[in-house]
């Protein structure tokens, strides 16, 4: 991978990401539904506002993102900081059905809050190809020596 272009857009294939927040003794981490602005290189998730994920991120702003796609073998990792509005204007362009069901009421009265989360380093691994591709690769250098070759991985700076 070679710019962030291309990043943003291995990252708008994932439909969920974790979210690992600390609450000051324990690592937290829960799935949320992403929404991706690549003109802003920022993620944005809808929470419940009295979720203790917001508490956490009062606390403690630094956080981490992971997503994984089993189907094309893609997975990264994001590390930055988060924060959080009770912006209705950005509620009600984050609103969708799913956040529909999720939550109570509609986007003009639903107890949620938008968290922003601004990226200031990313992992990625592209592991482009099958399971039984990549079986085999193992199986070839295990016979043959040296690494397997499974794809291409490295690191995105904000």
């Amino acid at each position: 991978m070679k710019d962030k272009q291309e990043f943003w857009k291995m990252l708008s294939s994932f439909k969920v990401a974790m979210l690992t927040t600390h609450d000051g003794q324990d690592i937290r981490s829960r799935p949320m539904a992403p929404h991706f602005d690549e003109n802003e290189h920022v993620v944005r998730f809808l929470s419940n506002a009295d979720a203790p994920k917001t508490d956490e991120i009062d606390e403690e702003r630094h956080i981490n993102l992971t997503f994984a796609n089993e189907s094309t073998n893609d997975f990264a990792s994001l590390s930055g900081t988060a924060t959080q509005s009770q912006d209705r204007a950005m509620i009600k362009e984050l609103w969708n059905a799913y956040a529909d069901a999720w939550f109570d009421g509609d986007a003009e009265t639903a107890d949620v809050v938008v968290i922003t989360f601004r990226p200031s380093e990313g992992q990625y691994w592209d592991a482009t190809g099958s399971s039984i591709l990549h079986a085999f690769e193992v199986v070839r250098t295990k016979v043959t020596g040296g690494k397997p070759n499974v794809g291409e991985s490295g690191k995105i700076t904000f």
